[in-house]
């Protein structure tokens, strides 16, 4: 047996070789047989069975495409079809006049004048513009301005869940025409963690149940943001029907709203019952923003005629089709189903194969799948085809519709990607065999978390438990999602919790157990009595003790050379000294006190007991300087 690199070649004989060495062995097996000649009976039977050897050991050495694509399931990794580049064009037309646009119209670029682009759904361009736009927190009203609209200022929004904006109010110059189709609004957002855009593989619908910008199974979908129109008269707001394709602030697209009569020019996105996983900042916000697609429509046609004849075979392209053969609708007017191979199919079955890299459909044969007969066609429904990865756009590109201009796209379009091939599917497939965590370290969960776009600010690994007590073989994990800084902790959402453990779940090993649950909070009071030096500014010491305890005992991150008390850690009045000792202006610490409800610790001997998920928070602190003379 020969090898090249780590795999073995099997296939090392023929046919010949076989029949050789069979006819060697006969004198020592069957010393009476003396003709060896190919006119003999047995000389035939030896031909047969080296004949079938031959077969088996090439099919044994051989690994064939479908072999090749089951081993990549294997791995998880299936064949991903062909997708259209999506992205939104951002009006530069202010003041020009109301204009419909529907789903599949073509859209042209003077910059890529051989290119197909199309709408990706009913919208209606007003010709409005932005005037102001006003934050509405529970502090009060901030009104913004127009900077905003123009990309010249950003505003930091915090999850609603931890004190993040109740409302953006937007004024427009104009009042909005009532009914459909929709009004489009525009945001652009960046996020602390980089994240795949949710637009997934489906194409533009081709009916209006489809939705292509759902996110993927895998992805939580967070609450959509709020859209109301304000009443005649400013009396109240009326909610109206509306699609977020911004996934509640979450990532960078679209929000279409339906108008209502009120004669208020004045919408706002309202964020208090809508959920964002982590802070994000806005970067702006516009009207008439209009969502394009590369690619081109392939209407209803006839693929072949049928004469009757058993497999039947015509030419028919799959690999630009945009989202694969699920959007594939064969008939003749029946409709015919598409399978791997006929090995199951039964003479009355309509079932076809098709070889994506021959760009072949084929029927059966009248015993194994249902023959074409004379005078049928097999037609398919309409497609979107794509261009793939040649269809991408840069941004900074201006579009037209119907010969209007409509704007530029402020991003490049990027989403654009072929149909998997098969050694596409097999570097993916070593990608991820190379790749698989084979255990869990922390380092692997760090990663996994933090780019997970989940929004948890801090969590922590307690190896060894599970909520309860100590268990050998399990983990806890406690998050704790992202708010605004000052804000006090609340319970992090039932889907938080359910991503991250889904999140988890592909990487944990066989006997493992990972629990994912947040912190138990214990509230303390500290009181300090310091000894500084004659010559110390006593007020800003005292900022600067108050900022660095709150920093240290908090749950979030807030500073970058203060990292927050580690769960389950306990408190002495020797950590308390050692934070005091950072500043020059402190000779000593003359007393402290450490309390929380009956419990109290006042001497270095004592230790402030925590549980293993007990994180404390600096309810009060008391500070006292007392200025001394140095010796």
């Amino acid at each position: 047996m020969t090898q090249s690199g780590l795999i073995p070649k099997l296939d090392d004989t023929d046919f010949d070789a076989l029949v050789e060495e069979a006819r060697g062995l006969i004198p020592e097996y069957a010393p009476e047989w003396t003709d060896h000649n190919l006119h003999d009976p047995g000389i035939t039977v030896i031909d047969l069975l080296a004949w079938l050897v031959d077969q088996q050991i090439y099919r044994i050495g051989h690994v064939g495409p479908s072999l090749r694509r089951a081993f990549s399931r294997l791995m998880g990794i299936e064949p991903r079809p062909a997708r259209q580049a999506i992205f939104d064009v951002w009006s530069n037309q202010p003041g020009s006049t109301v204009l419909d646009l529907a789903a599949g119209q073509e859209a042209h670029s003077i910059d890529l004048p051989d290119a197909q682009f199309m709408v990706a759904e009913d919208v209606r361009l007003t010709g409005a513009r932005i005037e102001t736009i006003t934050l509405v927190t529970e502090a009060g009203r901030k009104p913004l301005g127009d900077g905003l609209a123009h990309g010249r200022s950003t505003l930091s929004l915090p999850p609603t869940d931890g004190g993040g904006p109740l409302a953006l109010e937007i004024k427009l110059d104009q009042v909005l025409l009532q009914g459909e189709p929709p009004v489009s609004l525009g945001v652009m957002v960046e996020r602390p963690v980089s994240a795949e855009n949710w637009r997934s593989n489906a194409p533009i619908p081709l009916a209006g149940d489809e939705d292509m910008f759902s996110p993927p199974a895998d992805q939580p979908r967070w609450d959509s943001v709020i859209v109301e129109q304000r009443r005649a008269g400013d009396d109240g707001w009326i909610a109206l029907p509306v699609t977020d394709r911004s996934f509640g602030l979450t990532r960078s697209g679209t929000i279409r709203f339906i108008p209502v009569e009120t004669g208020s020019a004045t919408v706002r996105l309202r964020l208090s019952e809508s959920f964002r996983p982590g802070t994000v900042t806005l970067r702006r916000i516009g009207i008439d923003v209009v969502t394009l697609a590369e690619g081109w429509r392939d209407i209803e046609e006839v693929i072949g005629f049928g004469n009757d004849l058993p497999d039947q075979s015509y030419e028919f392209p799959t690999t630009n089709i945009a989202g694969g053969l699920e959007r594939v609708v064969l008939e003749s007017p029946e409709l015919w189903s598409i399978v791997e191979d006929f090995t199951t199919s039964a003479p009355d079955d309509r079932h076809v194969t098709i070889d994506h890299s021959g760009g072949l459909l084929r029927l059966g044969n009248g015993v194994n799948g249902r023959v074409l007969e004379t005078g049928e066609q097999l037609r398919h429904k309409p497609l979107i085809r794509t261009s793939g990865v040649n269809g991408n756009v840069a941004q900074g590109l201006r579009w037209t519709v119907s010969g209007r201009p409509i704007g530029e796209n402020l991003a490049a379009g990027t989403g654009g990607r072929d149909a998997d091939r098969l050694q596409d599917l097999i570097a993916r497939a070593r990608a991820a065999a190379s790749t698989r965590i084979a255990s869990m370290s922390e380092e692997s969960l760090y990663e996994l978390i933090s780019k997970s776009g989940l929004g948890i600010a801090r969590f922590e690994v307690l190896a060894g438990y599970r909520p309860g007590g100590r268990v050998k073989g399990a983990r806890t994990v406690l998050i704790i999602p992202d708010r605004a800084a000052d804000t006090p902790p609340g319970r992090p959402r039932a889907e938080v919790i359910e991503s991250v453990e889904n999140l988890l779940e592909p990487s944990r090993l066989m006997g493992e157990r990972i629990f994912v649950s947040m912190p138990i909070y214990r509230n303390i009071d500290v009181s300090l009595v310091i000894a500084v030096k004659p010559d110390a500014d006593v007020d800003a010491l005292r900022a600067k003790l108050k900022g660095l305890l709150h920093a240290r005992f908090w749950d979030l991150p807030v500073r970058e050379d203060v990292a927050p008390w580690p769960p389950g850690r306990d408190i002495s009045v020797g950590d308390l000294r050692a934070l005091a000792g950072r500043f020059k202006d402190v000779l000593y610490l003359k007393s402290a006190i450490i309390r929380s409800g009956e419990t109290q610790i006042a001497d270095d001997a004592d230790l402030f007991v925590l549980g293993p998920r007990e994180l404390p928070l600096l309810r009060t602190l008391s500070i006292v300087l007392e200025q001394e003379s140095t010796p």
